[in-house]
């Protein structure tokens, strides 16, 4: 239940906190999130929550930026591979 002009096809999914690097480089699977905002515990709060968005912009749109590429199970779809291999 999130809203906006493209909330009808946005998913939001999980990745181990501190994870950066491993989920770039294929070593750690993703979690979807899934239900509603009534699923949410009364003890959330927004303040716990680190999210930083990555906005591209230009050439960045198609060709740039940080990607990773999962299956449908949060799952890489590439082998797993160390910085400078």
């Amino acid at each position: 239940n999130l809203g906006g002009p493209f909330a009808n096809s946005l998913e939001v999914w999980l990745a181990p906190g501190d994870s950066e690097l491993s989920a770039a480089q294929n070593k750690v699977a993703l979690e979807k999130v899934s239900g509603t905002i009534d699923d949410i515990s009364d003890t959330f709060c927004v303040a716990d929550v680190g999210y930083n968005p990555e906005i591209y912009v230009g050439d960045e749109v198609t060709d740039g930026g940080l990607r990773v590429k999962r299956d449908n199970d949060g799952n890489p779809v590439k082998d797993a591979f160390d910085i400078n291999q």
